[in-house]
């Protein structure tokens, strides 16, 4: 009878663990998590990134066809007309849509590959400012501040820490022989994706329970290869240790009151360039966290006591106090008026609150001085008590057009020297032969 066996004995696929299966079945949520982490429109993942960086996670090995089949599959179904329904429970569900990238908008690609990114329901400057209306509402409750705070904090905290996830890469990466430069430069998004909530959350916790905490700080400036902005650490060798006392939302942005470690003088960080926060642990007990300082005498205008040691941040009368958050003189509180137009009196509310004394204005004005529709205006005077000197003069400057100074004397004939340098500065511009866009291109 013929040997039946082959000479070459065909080598058996190892079973498919049941761990193996789990990981296939949840893989569209790692391939979504991935881009959230770390992808973004200046960013965006190919597939086989995206399976490189899923082993690291799982450590398992994803199929780069299978993941791109899913992605694809995706996108379309958000794109189609038909499946509104559909693409909006993915909307929802991930908390926002999955882009492909095509090739020809990048020019920088050399392969024909689809690269994918995350654009989320909500941005970082839609959180701050969701944040800050929680937290400079003057209609709810301190108690309802920390409710609706605490709930978000929830949701934050079920997000695998960043560090973690950077460690994992990281590792896979030396296992692997190292990632290139474009994925190195990946990696650096995670700490300006999802990280303003967990800062809030941290700075909150330090506020609520009064401890010091040290922080890492970014500014922009000019890159030194070239007439380009650029991100970066200011104080990475050597973080600020803060006492945090406050949150305070200005213009738009949100900021974090504090002083510096043996300092009375408060100070402003933007609480979106605020790269990284620990906190300060006592010198006998690396789990104790290093208590705040006391109140300093400048804020404690600002202070209502509680009970229990705690207290509430009057924000809405710091903020019309300094109404440009500038620290300039903490004894030169003056009583002071300015003229508007009854149209332009929301700018005033704005900066100051609603806490103003209103007067026809003292300034006689002809009848042809009329508003943007054609009718007549009336001029106000209105009357804000105890701010900041330099802060309101700086606020005249920068709203001259909107508001006149009346006084004190001081203030109208300084927002006029300003105003004067100002039009020698413009002057010595006309003097000059009118410029072109040419003049301003690279030589």
């Amino acid at each position: 009878m013929p040997n039946t066996k082959t000479a070459v004995q065909k080598k058996k696929k190892a079973p498919t663990s049941e761990r193996s299966k789990q990981m296939t079945q949840l893989e569209l949520s790692f391939i979504i998590f991935i881009l959230k982490k770390l992808s973004s429109k200046e960013s965006p993942l190919s597939a086989a990134k995206i399976a490189h960086y899923m082993e690291s996670l799982t450590d398992e090995e994803h199929s780069e066809k299978t993941i791109l089949r899913k992605l694809k599959l995706l996108t379309s179904m958000q794109q189609s007309p038909d499946e509104e329904i559909i693409s909006n429970t993915l909307w929802l569900t991930f908390g926002g849509n999955v882009v492909e990238l095509s090739n020809e908008k990048k020019a920088n690609i050399t392969k024909k590959q689809s690269q994918f990114f995350f654009e989320p329901l909500l941005t970082e400057s839609d959180l701050s400012l969701v944040c800050g209306a929680i937290t400079s509402n003057r209609y709810l409750t301190e108690a309802e501040k920390k409710y609706l705070l605490s709930r978000e904090m929830t949701l934050t905290s079920m997000q695998l820490d960043e560090s973690t996830l950077l460690n994992q890469i990281d590792t896979q990466a030396h296992v692997s022989g190292g990632l290139d430069k474009q994925s190195k430069q990946e990696q650096t998004n995670i700490y300006r994706n999802s990280t303003l909530l967990r800062h809030i959350n941290q700075l909150y916790d330090a506020i609520e329970n009064g401890y010091q905490i040290e922080i890492t700080y970014g500014v922009y400036d000019l890159d030194p290869k070239g007439l380009k902005i650029q991100f970066h650490p200011r104080n990475a060798e050597k973080p600020y240790k803060l006492n945090p006392y406050a949150f305070v939302w200005n213009s738009g942005s949100f900021y974090l009151l504090a002083t510096h470690s043996g300092h009375e003088n408060p100070v402003h960080f933007r609480v979106d360039r605020i790269i990284s926060i620990k906190p300060v642990v006592t010198e006998d007990d690396a789990t104790i966290k290093q208590s705040r300082d006391k109140v300093p005498p400048m804020l404690m205008p600002f202070i209502k006591p509680l009970k229990n040691k705690k207290y509430e941040f009057l924000a809405d009368k710091y903020t019309a106090t300094y109404p440009l958050m500038g620290i300039y003189d903490d004894t030169d509180y003056q009583d002071c008026f300015i003229e508007c137009t009854a149209n332009t009196l929301s700018i005033l509310i704005d900066a100051f609150g609603t806490d103003l004394h209103i007067y026809p204005s003292p300034i006689p004005h002809s009848a042809d001085e009329l508003d943007f529709h054609g009718r007549p205006q009336d001029f106000l005077a209105i009357g804000i008590r105890q701010v900041q000197y330099d802060n309101i003069l700086q606020f005249c400057l920068q709203q001259h057009t909107s508001v006149t100074a009346l006084y004190p004397h001081k203030l109208v004939t300084d927002v006029m020297e300003e105003l004067a340098n100002t039009v020698k500065t413009y002057e010595k511009v006309l003097q000059q032969p009118a410029l072109t866009l040419n003049d301003f291109k690279s030589k």
